[in-house]
């Protein structure tokens, strides 16, 4: 009845049971859920992009790992792409917002190419939002390695 209220909320659900089904190993179930939530947060990012490309690019990111745990890696890669795009024009306006959100995409990025290169730039990236969760994983995991 509500569609402009209600479908932010969702695409959030879609895209939680589709992490759901990936754990539970049924990858059919996750794939159609992690779509149908790309559906409609890309229908949602064109109306309002500056309210909805963050979640768009955790839903390629997740379709990313998702893709990349199957073998997929074209498809993989292209929603990997897709989150870096966003989160980095979004990261370049507000810094302090989405580097954090950036650092995983370079990170998960590098995983999947093993690329140093993404390494250090999630390292770098990182470092400047070091009391965020994932950017602590990150450093630390990093700084056990040679890869910063």
């Amino acid at each position: 009845e509500n569609p402009e209220r209600y479908n932010g909320d969702l695409a959030t659900s879609y895209n939680n049971a589709g992490i759901f089904y990936k754990g539970q190993g049924k990858t059919e179930k996750a794939e159609e859920y992690y779509l149908k939530a790309i559906e409609i947060r890309e229908a949602l990012a064109d109306e309002n992009p500056e309210r909805y490309n963050g979640d768009l690019a955790t839903s390629y990111n997740n379709a990313g790992g998702f893709y990349d745990n199957q073998g997929k890696t074209e498809k993989a890669e292209e929603y990997y792409l897709k989150a870096m795009e966003i989160r980095k024009a979004l990261a370049d306006e507000n810094p302090e917002r989405y580097n954090g959100n950036l650092a995983v995409s370079y990170f998960n990025y590098g995983i999947f190419k093993n690329d140093d290169e993404y390494f250090k730039k999630s390292y770098e990236l990182a470092k400047t939002c070091p009391n965020n969760p994932y950017c602590r994983q990150i450093i630390d995991a990093l700084e056990k390695t040679d890869k910063t």
